[in-house]
């Protein structure tokens, strides 16, 4: 079990195969007898009766090209970070896995990764020379 959890935008995960992996490891510490004795028979029969409603969907891959962001000036601007970070943040949805790439100075990459993290389940960077590399990884899996 991790030593702490995050919290970001009022959920403690964003996906059910987290909130199911930590309920796993609960249920293994406390005992999956004494956590259905704190429901009524009735309840636990009828749940286990219900088929499963919500299927397992992979997560795709958002690609982020960085040279994107300044495309208009053509050169990327400390004065515009702000500008930069803001239109990252609104296209990249809780819990959504990327990849960074595109001809970008490294201040910028530095510095939307740290905007991202928390918001992202997933952090890579890709370039036709490095291929894929990850830059962190919060997936419980």
């Amino acid at each position: 079990m991790p030593e702490k959890f995050e919290v970001g935008e009022g959920k403690l995960f964003w996906h059910d195969d987290q909130r199911l992996h930590l309920l796993a490891m609960l249920l293994e510490m406390a005992g999956l007898r004494r956590a259905l004795g704190l429901c009524p028979p009735e309840v636990v029969r009828l749940a286990l009766a219900q088929p499963e409603t919500t299927p397992h969907v992979p997560q795709p891959i958002m690609t982020i090209d960085l040279a994107t962001l300044y495309a208009a000036t053509e050169q990327a601007k400390l004065d515009d970070l702000p500008a930069y970070e803001a239109a990252v943040l609104a296209q990249v949805p809780p819990g959504t896995d990327v990849t960074l790439t595109g001809r970008a100075p490294v201040w910028l990459y530095l510095r939307v990764a740290h905007a991202l993290h928390g918001r992202v389940r997933i952090l890579s960077y890709e370039s036709p020379v490095t291929g894929r590399i990850e830059i962190y990884n919060h997936n419980p899996r």
